[in-house]
């Protein structure tokens, strides 16, 4: 046993009792994962347990941050789908737009000929009545 107190002071308890004491006292403060490593600490001088512990702790964080990527992602791939039956929706609209606007043009040119044709027609007509009119204006001259 040693004993750094001084000749004339007597104590009860040995220097080391006391040390011992006061890391049971900081011992008291933690909670169960924190008890747990210090206890792995002073078990061992090369701290294998406690590393070990370290690194499945360190290896348990970063599949679960895997888990919280995976989940993201497929999170992502989903609104991503969304939008692409959204843009495709949207791209069958606009095609069927140009479609209609085609069919339209084409229309307005039917219409177009077939007034073309009418007044073609009539203008036939009146160079027909107009040759007839010519006609008998000459066979009443002649008689």
């Amino acid at each position: 046993m040693i004993s750094c107190a001084p000749a004339h002071f007597h104590s009860p308890l040995p220097i080391q009792s006391i040390w011992k004491q006061d890391k049971v006292g900081s011992f008291s403060g933690f909670n169960q994962q924190e008890l747990l490593q210090e206890t792995e600490k002073t078990l061992s001088a090369s701290q294998h347990c406690y590393h070990a512990h370290m690194k499945l702790i360190e290896m348990e964080r970063e599949l679960n941050s895997g888990d919280h990527n995976v989940d993201t992602i497929k999170a992502k791939l989903e609104k991503l789908q969304t939008e692409k039956a959204r843009y495709e929706a949207e791209k069958k609209r606009m095609e069927e737009r140009e479609a209609a606007m085609i069919e339209r043009d084409l229309i307005k040119k039917k219409i177009l000929w077939l007034e073309y044709n009418k007044v073609q027609a009539e203008v036939c007509e009146l160079k027909d009545q107009k040759t007839g009119i010519k006609n008998e204006y000459k066979q009443s001259i002649e008689e």
